[in-house]
């Protein structure tokens, strides 16, 4: 082994009581990791990009290494717990609350911290790997346990900001503030669709606070049913490299926690200017389609809009009006969720796969704990949204796919793609069906979308019926994005 094949780059993992293992890049998939002891970690710390030399193999132990360089550090604050000093440690010290830190940051003397509070916290000095670092507290988040306290210490660990950075503040107020300007603007554009006096709704859960879809449905002259789906035009207010649009890349989606979200834009925008709230005029993006009773398209237009939603239905609130044919907009929502039906069943009989599970949720008190949990069952005008935003989410794939091809062969797309099932996991998934005593036709580790439908219906309403599913959709590959398009398997799109 000469000396450059012993040297790799790549991100470090460290387990248990500080042993660093480390995966050679483009190795096979049953290759067995570097293990890096304790004492050669040198200062990284998990998750760093590191640069390893690779120790020659001694016997039939596994291959060591050790860092020889940190490329980029990625943890140098931490939360924690503020521990007491004690016996062979004289210094009061933080307790991470990442069980993968193996380090315990020494607590500089002065701090308004008591023990036992929890603390975010840099490291100001690190003089020697053997030693412990000497951190500086820079915020008191709580008492450890309090619910606040914790949620803080989510938000911390997970690099999650909830304020926003003054000068992104400022440029969002400025778009309110100018908002007026820039819609008139907007509506100058002859490229710009205005469909405000088309029916248009929001459906979205109970408690939403912003709204960043809707539909909207008309019928044609010639009897045909046009629908549009629509989502809020943010690259409107938002330009690419202003200052929150490079905020929002750094965040890359909003985070939502059992009882607050943490917003990617800031809430003049979320929650206002880009949220398709009722009888307000709004920017959008939308995809309009032209559907036979067949639910099949006869035309398709894609581009900027401005719509005027006209209610704002919850879930539930659209499902009681269809249940009891009664209340408003009782035609319009008749009419879409025929169409959504059509579509539903058409691709469940290409093979897409129905995985109904109901969804866990906690109801919180004031102070925010847990007093109660309830399944929350899945209405069919869940369904039905989920269907017009598939359909959208589709074509829209295909025709943008088309467009840029057509000038740019080379240029990239990026896809929501879903492969096959490993085989391993279909064939261990195959001996647990079978001893639960139900039928699962396999093939070599392969799976048809059929028979795994079949099992779900048979499932449906027995004491097994979770563990099943649960072990069903664990034996499945995981949703990704790609600029491949390897196809979709549990939507049967390709």
């Amino acid at each position: 082994m000469s000396k450059k094949e012993t040297i790799y780059e790549g991100p470090l993992a460290i387990r248990g009581k500080g042993i660093g293992f480390f995966t050679i890049p483009n190795s096979p998939d049953d290759a067995e990791d570097i293990v890096i002891e304790r004492e050669n970690l040198s200062f990284a710390l998990d998750g760093d990009v590191v640069k390893i030399e690779v120790f020659p193999k001694v016997g039939g132990k596994r291959q060591e290494g050790k860092v020889i360089e940190i490329l980029d550090s990625k943890h140098r604050e931490f939360v924690g717990v503020v521990k007491p000093a004690k016996e062979g440690r004289p210094e009061r010290y933080l307790q991470p609350d990442n069980h993968r830190i193996h380090i315990r940051p020494i607590l500089a003397e002065a701090t308004e911290a008591d023990e036992d509070m929890k603390v975010a916290v840099e490291i100001s000095s690190w003089k020697s790997p053997h030693t412990e670092p000497i951190a500086q507290i820079t915020e008191v988040l709580g008492k450890a346990g309090e619910h606040e306290t914790e949620m803080k210490a989510i938000m911390r660990n997970g690099g999650f900001a909830q304020n926003f950075p003054i000068p992104v503040q400022q440029a969002a107020e400025k778009l309110f503030q100018d908002k007026e300007e820039i819609f008139t603007e907007a509506e100058k554009d002859p490229k710009r669709r205005d469909i405000r006096n088309v029916t248009t709704f929001t459906i979205d859960p109970a408690d939403a606070k912003d709204f960043d879809d809707a539909l909207s449905i008309r019928t044609l002259e010639n009897g045909h049913t046009e629908v549009g789906i629509h989502i809020a035009d943010v690259s409107h207010y938002v330009r690419e490299g202003d200052a929150i649009d490079k905020e929002a890349q750094e965040r890359g989606t909003s985070v939502y926690l059992v009882d607050r979200v943490i917003p990617m834009l800031p809430e003049i925008l979320s929650n206002d200017l880009c949220s398709l709230r009722p009888n307000m005029d709004r920017l959008a993006f939308s995809a309009i389609f032209e559907l036979n009773d067949n639910s099949e398209i006869q035309n398709e237009w894609y581009g900027q809009t401005i719509i005027h939603s006209d209610k704002r239905f919850s879930y539930e609130d659209a499902q009681s009006i269809l249940d009891n044919q009664s209340g408003e907009f009782l035609n319009e929502l008749n009419k879409l969720m025929e169409l959504s039906r059509i579509l539903r069943n058409r691709r469940y009989k290409s093979g897409a796969i129905v995985f109904e599970q109901p969804e866990v949720k906690f109801e919180l008190d004031d102070a925010g704990k847990p007093i109660r949990a309830f399944t929350k069952e899945r209405t069919e005008t869940m369904l039905m949204i989920e269907d017009f935003m598939l359909l959208a989410n589709k074509r829209v794939t295909e025709h943008v796919f088309k467009l840029t091809n057509s000038k740019n062969r080379d240029a990239a797309f990026i896809y929501r793609v879903h492969d096959n099932p490993n085989p391993d996991k279909i064939e261990e998934l195959a001996l647990y069906i079978h001893a639960l005593g139900y039928e699962f036709e396999t093939k070599k580790g392969m799976v048809s979308a059929k028979s795994i439908n079949k099992l779900m219906k048979e499932v449906e309403g027995s004491p097994e019926e979770n563990l099943i599913k649960t072990a069903t959709i664990r034996s499945m590959a995981k949703a990704l994005y790609s600029t491949k398009n390897i196809g979709h398997f549990g939507l049967a799109f390709k």
